[in-house]
């Protein structure tokens, strides 16, 4: 794992590093820096900031999440306003339990994306600290919009920091342009345990 953090008080001045293809490489975590190789060694020097800080000043440029990762995402100059403002994809303000006071409506999707599940049990098969993982249909009501797909894991909080943002890109590839979902983790405390105690998990450590 890449230890060698920059110490940006001895820098005047940073380069962005791009790919051959022009697109800038993003990494959600510094064990994906590393990932299969193609960057090696372990003093290797990174930079920590939030994606708007970064997406924000470098607005016209492709991004690359992960781009060493089966579960790679470009995020185009086209997406970057969208993300932006709030109406991309990925729902980000819905990474953690939602409140118990905010009244919603949980069921069962009656069309699964089977790719989607697909992909994510294989990103699973990656974090042994996730035991089990859940899909179900939100709705919001007094939101004027379709429900939504709603992806639960079971996992700690510090694997779950880094597993919502590889969650969110790799759900994101299936989904429509207009279709928003949401990601949650399960801590056996939260209220929505009573209800995927009732369904079956489309993943389970051990068993896919």
């Amino acid at each position: 794992m890449p230890t060698g953090t920059l110490d940006t008080t001895k820098v005047k001045s940073l380069a962005m590093m791009t790919l051959p293809d022009g697109r800038v490489p993003i990494f959600t975590s510094p064990q994906r820096i590393v990932e299969r190789g193609f960057v090696k060694g372990d003093n290797i020097q990174y930079l920590t900031l939030t994606g708007r800080d970064l997406i924000t000043s470098n607005a016209n440029k492709t991004f690359v999440i992960n781009p060493f990762s089966d579960y790679a995402r470009n995020i185009t100059p086209d997406e970057i306003p969208h993300i932006l403002d709030g109406t991309a994809l990925f729902d980000a303000s819905r990474t953690t339990n939602i409140p118990q006071t905010e009244k919603v409506e949980l069921g069962m999707p009656k069309v699964y994306p089977g790719e989607a599940l697909k992909d994510l049990i294989a990103l699973f098969r990656d974090y042994p600290e996730v035991t089990e993982a859940y899909i179900a249909i939100i709705r919001h009501p007094g939101v004027n919009r379709t429900p939504n797909y709603l992806f639960a894991v079971r996992t700690d909080e510090e694997t779950y920091r880094e597993l919502s943002a590889e969650m969110g890109i790799t759900i994101g590839k299936h989904m429509l342009k207009t279709q928003i979902f949401e990601v949650m983790r399960l801590d056996g405390k939260t209220h929505f345990e009573q209800f995927f105690a009732k369904v079956p998990p489309f993943y389970k450590i051990g068993m896919n």
